[in-house]
């Protein structure tokens, strides 16, 4: 669904890993309360990638209709490390909306845990 204004909303990011193999990374909007309104999953782990450091833009797909970011639509970027013994952070967050503006998130650089289920998640309030 084509966000406000019509056209594709795009998620960039940049995360600093020392092992990409472990990491699951999705982008979603989630309600002021928290509640996941859409996600999408970037990408799932793959322990055969031994590449260090992910730079990406990606659609938002469904996510698109709740532009813009606001206090009620959430937008984030979750990162996962599923594995022990490899270090890394979000370095940047950003979502650029079918008008051209871009919307960056203030909460980088962030830590991601080492093999925590919960992960790191920045957001963009609007």
């Amino acid at each position: 669904t084509p966000a406000a204004g019509g056209g594709d909303v795009t998620a960039s990011f940049r995360i600093s890993h020392s092992y990409v193999g472990d990491l699951e990374v999705n982008v979603g909007v989630a309600s002021g309360d928290g509640t996941v309104l859409c996600e999408v999953t970037v990408r799932e782990p793959d322990l055969s990638d031994g590449a260090t450091d992910l730079v990406q833009e990606v659609s938002m797909g469904e996510c698109s209709a709740s532009y813009p970011p606001s206090g009620d639509a959430l937008f984030y970027l979750q990162a996962i490390d599923t594995a022990a013994a490899d270090t890394g952070r979000i370095e940047a967050f950003s979502v650029t909306g079918p008008d051209g503006v871009v919307h960056t998130s203030p909460e980088v650089p962030l830590a991601i845990p080492d093999e925590d289920p919960d992960g790191a998640a920045v957001v963009i309030a609007g």
